[in-house]
């Protein structure tokens, strides 16, 4: 997945090529030259004929956001998160997504977003592979809420613009206030 900055000058993507074992990498929009890559402890030791992470698979499909003055990176293989400051890309803190699991993209498509940002970046919801939506405040990178979803196969949550309204969807959509 990618991001904008909010100046649309920076982008931030999510990392899934086995050869690019972190977490994400911000790059200059306009020129395509890398800024930074942020290691969310997923890096792997290669040696000749073998490479170890803690991942279970090399793919690793991370979802990223942007909001204002902080990154957001979720890694579903390692079951955590991480808020990271913009500007001097340190990671603030990490939060705990559910188990870990491993979500293949449709050949030619996407996985599923399971990142979502409410409007005013106060808050994110993270759609996980336990059935739970869990809701998130951005500065602090604490858990506001957790959602179970009453459906199994939970595949994507948004929030409504002021962050207050989470829609998850799986086989049908379920709506909480």
């Amino acid at each position: 997945t990618m991001a904008f900055s909010p100046d649309g000058a920076q982008l931030l993507t999510g990392m899934d090529k086995p050869q690019e074992l972190f977490a994400a990498q911000v790059w200059n929009a306009m020129t395509g030259e890398s800024r930074a890559r942020l290691d969310d402890g997923a890096i792997a030791i290669s040696t000749p004929g073998s490479t170890e992470t803690q991942s279970p698979l090399l793919e690793q499909h991370i979802r990223v956001a942007w909001a204002g003055d902080r990154l957001v990176t979720v890694n579903f293989n390692l079951g955590r998160g991480s808020i990271w400051d913009a500007g001097t890309r340190a990671r603030l803190t990490e939060f705990k997504v559910g188990a870990r699991s491993m979500e293949l993209a449709p050949i030619g498509g996407e996985a599923a977003p399971r990142l979502a940002m409410a409007a005013d970046g106060q808050r994110f919801v993270v759609a996980g592979f336990d059935d739970s939506a869990r809701i998130f405040a951005t500065r602090e990178g604490k858990m506001i809420t957790s959602l179970v979803h009453p459906f199994p196969k939970l595949a994507r949550a948004e929030l409504s613009a002021d962050g207050v309204v989470a829609i998850s969807h799986a086989a049908a959509l379920f709506v909480r206030r």
